[in-house]
């Protein structure tokens, strides 16, 4: 089987923005992981706006990792720009997608919010063209077998192991795409030769307390009002107060889901392939034999491995089949340290360690210790002004 895809890594700062796309047969399956960024909005929203220079404005996968606003910020844009076929989302409770929004101190009356309050609401807005979304609960266990489905679908059609569900929040007739929720070892698989496989760890999250849920019980009715944005607002504004007594000036740094995504081909090409990655201005060539097979990527977005057991527990789901293909490897959380423990660069062994953040940013990302660990894996960082591009061509 002959075909070509890249990964792109955007100069946005800050945050992530990363695209990519497939090319088969004269056809194209074009998806996006996240899109977000705490240096300047003109950054994401000018990557967003030249993602794809033929102008074909269609997009066949969007996922999100989690909520933070670095992460999610252009978001609004980008649907508003792209028809969008599937959009992948993390599973979260009404509590804890309103304790993103709290602790991040999110105004109660910007969109964000709005997103994190009623989700499905939101993306039902006549702008937005969005055919369906898949929603990925916990994993738990180990997920479906690398081989090729048993159905052969064709390129660039997504197909997956999902069912249809229902909102808690809104009736199917209150919004423009379908529901989907992913089964548990789900994977997508496009054209019965590349996967996307979602890894929900939400072992990280705190507990919500039981004080805070019952004011979101109480409060729910005004928060879910599509009529009345005042009273949206205010219902945002107690819960507010009820989460500063509760919590405090605590960061709740722990609190966060962030949802993996492991993507490349299913099978390996018996083939040599060639293998082309830019940093910059400048071009770089390699052959697939001097990267053992390497195809694939891992998109860790603020995901935490932080102790053996959580790296363990993302082996054991993955697999060794999948995860000794890893050539491109995203640093967790911009190359925090709070979310990395020594060694975890030595047990995955990617080919390209890629570290999206700004350096001269406040937090310091990323932290050297990180950066490290990762030195023998040719670890690229992307900030305002460098982005990276990883093309592969097996035939």
């Amino acid at each position: 089987m002959n075909f070509c895809y890249q990964i792109d890594f955007h100069a946005v700062g800050q945050g992530l923005f990363t695209s990519g796309e497939i090319h088969h047969n004269k056809s194209i399956f074009r998806w996006v992981y996240d899109c977000g960024t705490s240096s300047q909005r003109k950054l994401i929203n000018d990557k967003v706006s030249s993602l794809i220079p033929n102008g074909d404005k269609k997009l066949d996968l969007v996922a999100i990792s989690h909520f933070d606003q670095d992460h999610i910020n252009g978001l609004i844009t980008l649907l508003g720009s792209y028809e969008v076929d599937t959009l992948l989302l993390p599973t979260l409770t009404l509590e804890q997608r309103l304790l993103i929004g709290l602790r991040t101190k999110i105004q109660s009356s910007s969109q964000i919010m709005h997103f994190l309050v009623n989700p499905i609401s939101f993306l039902s807005k006549p702008h937005f063209y969005i055919k369906r979304v898949i929603l990925v609960p916990e994993s738990i266990g180990t997920v479906s077998p690398i081989e090729p489905p048993l159905l052969d679908t064709p390129f660039p059609t997504l197909t997956g192991d999902f069912e249809s569900v229902e909102s808690d929040t809104d009736p199917p007739s209150s919004r423009s795409f379908t529901l989907h929720q992913l089964k548990p070892g789900g994977r997508l698989v496009t054209g019965s030769f590349f996967e996307f496989v979602p890894y929900n760890d939400s072992y990280v999250w705190s507990k919500v307390t039981k004080s805070f849920t019952a004011a979101v019980r109480r409060f729910k009715t005004q928060l879910l009002s599509q009529s009345n944005k005042e009273m949206r607002i205010n219902a945002i504004k107690e819960l507010r107060k009820i989460y500063d007594s509760n919590f405090g000036n605590n960061s709740m740094a722990r609190n966060m889901i962030s949802m993996f995504m492991f993507a490349g081909p299913i099978v390996n090409h018996p083939n040599q392939c060639i293998v082309m990655f830019q940093t910059g201005s400048t071009d770089h060539f390699l052959f697939q034999s001097k990267l053992h097979n390497r195809k694939c990527s891992l998109y860790t977005g603020d995901g935490y491995l932080d102790n053996k057991i959580r790296l363990d527990a993302l082996k054991s789901y993955y697999g060794k089949q999948r995860l000794e293909r890893l050539q491109c490897f995203q640093v967790m959380h911009h190359g925090a340290r709070t979310s990395w423990h020594p060694g975890v660069a030595q047990s995955l062994k990617p080919f390209f360690s890629v570290f999206s953040s700004d350096p001269n940013n406040k937090l310091g990302h990323p932290h050297a210790d990180v950066v490290r660990d990762f030195l023998p894996f040719h670890p690229i960082q992307i900030d305002k002004t460098r982005d990276f591009s990883l093309h592969i061509c097996c035939r």
